[in-house]
């Protein structure tokens, strides 16, 4: 009897399609065993597949992209060297071992030159467009095959065609062609005599609607064929916002059931579906083309991978992203990612969040392009997938909320900007890591009411003094203020039942003792300008380490943080929420890190409704925190230019002890005066005393000037508003500096005929007066080079850099 081993990877899901399929060969094959293991048993049940391995005939695997596994499954290949081996979607180093008679890869395991560049041509010509060239180019070669005689090419030949041919089988996909990949094998390889049907084409990339599924079996080959049908059904009527799904088309082919949920999901919502499969490498050119083409107003990702190369990666580094960016900036859409967990369990998924190796391929890549809210819709379930009704509500309310901005009138769309305030009562109000907010605040309320926002009578209490608003804000959070306030009532409407209970076990019963007016009445807080609501984060109100509530599973927000935030949704009415500056404090709440459940108490608060996040550039792990567990979208701003530290209070004291002692005036007290000083200010580690005071001085000085010449960031950063020259051209000449391996100042040096800079800095340290006042020339050489051609905007000419000596 023939043996032919199946190792599939990310493919548990399906196991019950595999199973099918099984049953059906051997019943049609009896002479052939077919085994079927998931790449998770190479860990876990390494003796049973290094079994089926060493008496096998021939080995089968894909998606073989988890290190571990791959690995094991290389060790063993190496191990008994089967016969036939087919390796698809998998790492390098699988794909390597491809093995059919006399045909096998090449060592670099990569497509020849002019294969890559037959295949651009075939994609249009676009680099990104290359892989999908090279699947035009595999079908053109299948078709051609099958026209030559079995002779023809001799026995290479012979064995490419079986390789290539089970690939068409595979990349086709579906029961049937699956089931007759299995036979083929069995009469081209094992010899053994069965009936087998040609590869049976199905285009990689058309339009799935489950209804016209259900009634044909088939698929939309293009736009206008879905379009029609629309029209037929009058599923185009009336004026619905349009929505387009990027589908896996394996997932469609193999029968589960999640992207009708999601489809009829949105439909019931009111939402006209765009639904549109692909095999991967295809995402960007529907997108690009077909889903650009119908309008559509919010993109769903429901395949993960990167929009550009999808699970083959490119073709060439450095353009996926670029060609993702341009695509989606010109479709000027959201962009959601969103799919259920096709190789974890619903209680694995509950208790420890998303895995991974999921987390990378179905959210760490799309993100990387600017997918925002990051929904599981389900897990598996007796190995199947099953969407979960709470998630596939969740992204459907957060879809048609972020499509619904688009539709209403900037005059009426009402803001609520949420300003840091941790911890209370330390001055911390209105404040943000690296942002100048008073000031930022005000700008953002400008660019809002050009855009026709109603911001109400914010200027003429606000524009001329932007730091009383904090002042202001404060006071409404207690009962003297007169603050805005929500009712008992409003609780029992806004939070659910279970939502309740939780917050009850902890703090006791509604409406607790934080932040109260009276027992049937919150404080909110916050001022209110046109459309336009200001707040102030709640208080956490822990005791001792505030950062037990981010850790602490059985841990709960209070009832008024609860409140404040289902205030602004259901009291205030917001369309959009924005969290001003880094960080907040909902985000930190309880729960999963990625992959949020209707338990994570930052779902809870945030919900559906649409949140930006304005955060420093140079902190994007928290930020994605905040995509993550905030479903935020996050608005980057700069961080604040970087200035000389200079000296202040004791230093400079120290500093002025020095040059006298340096200009001759030196004498026993004051050596003993620096010594105190030096001491009092924690230098001694850095700078030991010793013996040679002379040389004890020298080193003392050189610390300090490298204290003072250090580089910090010299103010807030101001939304809205640029540094000015002097400014820019110390953060531009110094970061030319640090950032050109010393090009930049070695070309100073040469013009300036002085020693290279790296020595004069030696030597300055050293003490050497006239190396300080060299290298003090190239850094003002260079700051005037950057000040007139980089910010002043000089025209360059031949003769800009000549010096006078």
């Amino acid at each position: 009897m023939k043996r032919l081993v199946f190792v599939l990877g990310m493919e548990p899901y399906n196991a019950e399609f595999f199973y099918s399929i099984k049953k059906k060969f051997e019943s049609l094959c009896p002479a052939v065993a077919l085994d079927v293991f998931y790449d998770q048993e190479l860990l876990d049940n390494y003796a049973a597949v290094d079994a089926a391995i060493a008496q096998c005939d021939a080995v089968f695997s894909a998606l073989m992209v988890i290190d571990d596994s791959a690995s094991a499954l290389l060790e063993l290949l190496n191990k008994h060297s089967p016969e036939f081996v087919f390796s698809f979607e998998s790492l390098p180093a699988l794909m390597k071992r491809n093995k059919v008679g006399a045909y096998h890869f090449s060592e670099k395991g990569e497509m020849p030159k002019p294969v890559k560049a037959l295949g651009k041509m075939l994609g249009g010509g676009k680099d990104e467009d290359a892989f999908y060239g090279y699947v035009q180019m595999q079908k053109l070669a299948n078709r051609v095959m099958k026209f030559l005689p079995e002779s023809f090419g001799g026995e290479k030949v012979r064995d490419a065609r079986t390789w290539m041919t089970v690939s068409s089988y595979w990349s086709n996909s579906g029961e049937e062609n699956i089931l007759n990949m299995l036979l083929y094998i069995a009469d081209k390889l094992f010899h053994i005599n069965t009936t087998h049907d040609a590869p049976k084409e199905i285009a990689t990339m058309g339009f799935y609607h489950p209804d016209y599924f259900a009634q044909t079996t088939s698929f939309f080959p293009d736009l206008h064929s879905f379009q029609k049908w629309e029209k037929k059904t009058g599923r185009d009527k009336g004026d619905k916002p349009k929505v387009g799904l990027l589908l896996p088309r394996k997932h469609l082919l193999s029968g589960t059931g999640y992207a009708a949920d999601v489809i009829r999901a949105m439909e019931a919502e009111g939402l006209r579906v765009y639904p549109c499969f692909a095999m991967g490498i295809e995402l960007h050119i529907v997108t690009r083309s077909w889903l650009k083409e119908a309008g559509v107003e919010a993109l769903i990702n429901l395949f993960g991978f990167p929009l550009v190369g999808g699970p083959a990666g490119s073709t060439s580094t450095g353009i996926a992203n670029p060609a993702a960016s341009d695509i989606l900036s010109s479709m000027n859409a959201p962009y959601i990612v969103s799919q259920p967990l096709f190789i974890q369990t619903k209680d694995s998924w509950r208790e420890h969040g998303v895995n991974p190796i999921q987390s990378m391929i179905v959210y760490s890549l799309p993100e990387m392009d600017g997918a925002i809210c990051p929904v599981v819709l389900g897990a598996l379930e007796s190995d199947k997938l099953k969407t979960e009704s709470t998630r596939l509500n969740r992204l459907t309310k957060l879809v048609k909320r972020w499509v619904a901005l688009k539709h209403k009138a900037n005059r009426d769309k009402k803001v609520a900007i949420v300003l840091y305030n941790y911890p209370p009562n330390q001055g911390k109000l209105g404040t943000a890591a690296l942002l100048n907010v008073p000031q930022s605040l005000v700008n953002t309320m400008k660019s809002l009411q050009q855009e026709g926002y109603n911001v109400g009578d914010f200027f003429l209490r606000y524009a001329v003094e932007p730091e009383q608003l904090t002042r202001d804000l404060a006071a409404t959070l207690s009962i003297d203020g007169k603050p805005i306030t929500a009712t008992m009532r409003q609780y029992h409407q806004w939070v659910s039942p279970k939502a309740q209970e939780r917050i009850e076990a902890r703090w006791g019963n509604a409406p607790g003792d934080i932040s109260v007016a009276n027992s049937e009445t919150f404080i909110i807080g916050g001022l209110q300008f046109g459309n336009i609501y200001i707040g102030a984060q709640p208080q956490l109100f822990i005791q001792g380490d505030p950062m037990r509530l981010l850790f602490d599973k059985e841990n709960t927000p209070h009832h008024q943080f609860v409140m404040f935030y289902k205030w602004i949704t259901n009291g205030f009415g917001a369309d959009a929420l924005i969290h001003f500056g880094m960080h907040g404090t909902a985000e930190w709440m309880p729960g999963l890190q990625l992959g949020l459940t209707d338990d994570c108490w930052s779902d809870v608060l945030l919900g559906d409704l649409p949140q930006f996040y304005v955060y420093p550039m140079n902190n994007p792990s928290e930020a994605n925190i905040a995509k993550r567990r905030g479903y935020a979208t996050i608005i980057s701003h700069a961080i604040p230019p970087y200035a000389r530290a200079g000296l202040y209070k004791e230093f400079q004291a120290l500093r002025d002890l020095l040059d006298d002692y340096r200009t001759g005036r030196d004498s026993a007290d004051l050596r003993e005066a620096i010594l105190q000083k030096a001491a009092l200010l924690n230098l001694n580690d850095d700078v030991p005393p010793q013996s040679d005071f002379e040389r004890y001085a020298c080193d003392l000085m050189n610390c300090l000037k490298e204290m003072e010449n250090r580089l910090i960031c010299g103010d807030l950063h101001t939304l809205g508003a640029n540094p000015d020259k002097e400014t820019q051209t110390e953060l531009v000449a110094e970061t030319l500096k640090n950032q050109s391996e010393l090009a930049f100042l070695n070309l100073a040096s040469d013009l300036l005929h002085t020693e290279p800079y790296s020595l004069l800095v030696k030597k300055s340290r050293e003490g050497d007066d006239a190396a300080l006042a060299a290298k003090q020339r190239v850094d003002a050489f260079c700051a005037q080079i950057v000040s007139d051609y980089i910010v002043g905007g000089k025209p360059l000419e031949p003769t800009a850099f000549t010096v006078e000596m």
